[in-house]
């Protein structure tokens, strides 16, 4: 799984409160929300390998 690799590769801010505290809440919610797109995306890509195409999905 390739995708560590282009994650460090894009610029990824750590979310900061005006005080320059680090604001866990949001980077947590950032980084979960990451995690599951990178995870629905592997999946869209296996039901389509495996030639599901009951969704047009498949095809974007």
């Amino acid at each position: 799984m390739d995708s560590l690799d282009h994650l460090s590769a894009q610029s990824f801010e750590i979310p900061r409160f005006d005080d320059g505290m680090v604001n866990l809440s949001e980077l947590i919610r950032t980084m979960a929300e990451s995690l599951v797109n990178e995870i629905m995306d592997a999946q869209a890509e296996d039901a389509c390998a495996e030639g599901n195409q009951r969704t047009a999905l498949c095809e974007l």
